[in-house]
């Protein structure tokens, strides 16, 4: 046998800080962060570097502390190399936006810093960002240009006057396996999990359940999914009710859905397709099918009633008898797939193993003429996966083309079509509104929504027309809506927003007064509702001025995320119309879920002016 190839200690070693620097985190910025409270605003255009940020491997920068005003903004990132003279040399330059102080803090960023650089920060005006007069601490100093450096920049050090900010970086290896580590469970979330739930190795022997008896697995659905199958031991024909209930206090149930299944002699396994969110628990109900009387080896515990389920029920916990009874619970592409083969997505286009269903209530999918290699909608849902992970909001900026043009009301309008494609059983959402004011042909009633009471056009928001509420006025539209929120404007004087269901009592009321604060999130507000029904959103006490309103459908258990959108289009607006307020508005609303903003320019691109390519290219650009 021939000789194996021979290890060689060639002497290298990693120290143990630059292992701890390839895996690990630190955090350097010697200035307290206090935001106002002994702080002076920065006024220059100067970019602030740390020198301590200086590292010998490459690091990713993923988070960010600074001392800002009581606004969000943004603030401009530069990443320099340190040259061999000690000037610098521009990597790389960002903008990002920041959420208000006076300790900002941003976390789950994910910028390279390679070896050799430094990182520096400087203001955008969009934003108050400060400094702490006097001797920077622990001896420390900084370093700063007056511009963002080119080639070969010089800097100035100084030993006062340091910015407020924090940079957490982490190692090369750390950064990579996080990242992986989300990977793997979005992967996991993708394709899905099988759980079962209920005993092994079931028997069609023992004594028969009464009629009606239920039982009420005590283990919860860890995350949205199907019962995809029951496996029930009887030894004769039956009629048996599958629930999937909420447990509350007491016990008590409460009744989500109920399902039929017909029991065969034996241990039969009966095909489902029933959702099941996390929480939520599976039982079974009905006379006929076996268990094995105060013999339990496995110690499995139930919830049990002597009858059939219904809200508000109180049941006893038990572990005295097995149940000859097995739940299979699926998620993801794994539950997908098990549906597809038992018909259980018959009517939703999905069903292409089982017979065909010409009588089906669910949409027509046609095949068109040429057809791709890809299919259209899991192709466009691939291209905004990143963006659906993170919660990202997909913004069309835009004109009339984007606002009303060639639909006769919102559900037909091409971006809202764009949302409920993405979207196909998962939500029927709709873009989030700003749009609002009543000063327009163009009314909020486009989109379904109306007022009433006294109304007028503010001046703020993604399009400087936001619609004020006098006290009393209200918003009012129908559907079957999740989550309903609104994008408002905090300040003395403001009242509140009621949000109210048929005419209910409000679910959710905010409270608008306070120091000068733009674009206050409302949410998120779960309406707790499935059905269509009329909202409305009431203001009282005083004013409240909505900059934005945002609708989302009700999700489909188990369904894949959801791609959210938002709609900052006015007719005639031209580039300049977005000004800094606007479009700091529009990023900031669509950080609503913890992403961040993914704008689509459509303006001047309907050419009702004739607009020249070139000259919407220098627009954008401008």
């Amino acid at each position: 046998m021939a000789a194996g190839p021979v290890a060689v200690d060639t002497g290298v070693r990693a120290s143990a800080a630059e292992v701890i620097a390839l895996i690990g985190s630190r955090t350097v910025g010697p200035v307290l962060i206090t935001g106002s409270v002994g702080g002076t605003a920065i006024s220059n255009d100067s970019v602030y570097y740390w020198p301590s940020s200086l590292s010998a491997v490459d690091e990713y920068l993923s988070g960010l502390e600074l001392g800002f005003g009581a606004v969000a903004g943004t603030i401009h990132i530069v990443i320099a190399h340190v040259d061999g003279d000690g000037t610098l040399s521009l990597v790389s330059e960002q903008t990002i936006p920041v959420v208000a102080g006076p300790s900002s803090v941003n976390p789950g960023l994910s910028i390279l810093k390679p070896a050799g650089s430094v990182i520096g920060l400087k203001r955008t005006g969009v934003g108050t960002w400060y400094y702490t007069a006097g001797a920077i601490p622990n001896g420390e100093s900084e370093w700063f240009t007056a511009v963002v450096p080119t080639s070969h920049t010089a800097k100035t050090i100084s030993t006062n006057n340091g910015p407020q900010w924090k940079a957490t970086f982490t190692g090369e290896i750390g950064t990579k396996a996080r990242a992986a580590y989300a990977t793997a469970n979005e992967l996991i979330d993708i394709v899905g999990t099988e759980l079962e739930v209920g005993w092994p190795s079931l028997v069609s022997t023992g004594t028969d359940t009464p009629a009606n008896y239920s039982i009420v697995m005590q283990t919860p659905v860890p995350t949205d999914g199907f019962i995809t199958q029951v496996d029930v031991g009887a030894d004769g024909a039956g009629v048996a009710l599958v629930y999937v209930v909420e447990v509350l206090a007491g016990p008590t149930v409460n009744v989500i859905s109920t399902t039929p299944v017909t029991l065969s002699s034996g241990v039969v396994p009966i095909p489902l397709s029933i959702p099941i969110e996390a929480g939520q628990y599976p039982a079974i109900s009905g006379g006929g099918y076996k268990f094995q009387n105060s013999v339990n080896p496995q110690g499995i515990p139930a919830w049990i009633k002597a009858g059939t389920l219904s809200n508000g029920a109180t049941v006893a916990n038990s572990a005295q008898h097995r149940y000859e009874v097995r739940f299979t619970i699926k998620t993801g592409l794994v539950a997908d797939a098990a549906r597809a083969l038992s018909g259980g997505a018959r009517n939703t286009g999905m069903n292409l193993l089982a017979d065909a269903d010409p009588n089906g209530v669910g949409r027509r999918f046609f095949v068109p003429a040429r057809p791709s290699l890809f299919n259209l909608y899991d192709g466009f849902r691939a291209k905004m996966a990143e963006h659906i992970a993170n919660n990202d909001v997909l913004c069309l900026i835009a004109d009339s083309i984007g606002h009303w043009a060639l639909a006769s009301n919102g559900p037909e309008h091409w971006f809202n079509l764009v949302t409920a494609f993405a979207n196909i059983g998962i939500a029927a959402d709709e873009p989030g509104m700003t749009a609002l004011r009543p000063s327009s042909t163009y009314t909020p009633a486009f989109y379904g929504v109306t007022t009433s009471g006294t109304v007028s056009t503010g001046s703020r928001g993604p399009l400087g027309e936001s619609i004020i509420l006098a006290d009393g006025a209200a918003l009012a539209f129908t559907g079957a809506y999740e989550q309903v929120d609104v994008h408002y404007t905090q300040d003395a004087g403001q009242g509140s927003l009621a949000f109210a269901f048929n005419g209910g009592a409000a679910y959710k009321t905010v409270n608008a007064a306070g120091a000068l604060a733009l674009d206050q999130y409302s949410g998120p507000s779960l309406t707790g509702q499935a059905a269509s029904g009329n909202f409305t959103l009431t203001a009282g006490g005083g004013p409240v001025e909505i900059t934005g309103l945002i609708r989302l459908g009700v999700k489909i258990a188990g369904s894949r995320p959801r791609l959210r959108s938002l709609r900052a289009s006015h007719g005639s607006y031209t580039f300049a119309s977005f000004n800094t307020a606007r479009l700091t508005s529009a990023i900031v609303q669509a950080g609503y879920a913890g992403g961040k903003i993914v704008p689509i320019l459509a303006l001047g691109i309907n050419d009702s002016f004739g607009t020249a390519p070139a000259t919407i290219s220098t627009n954008i650009s401008a």
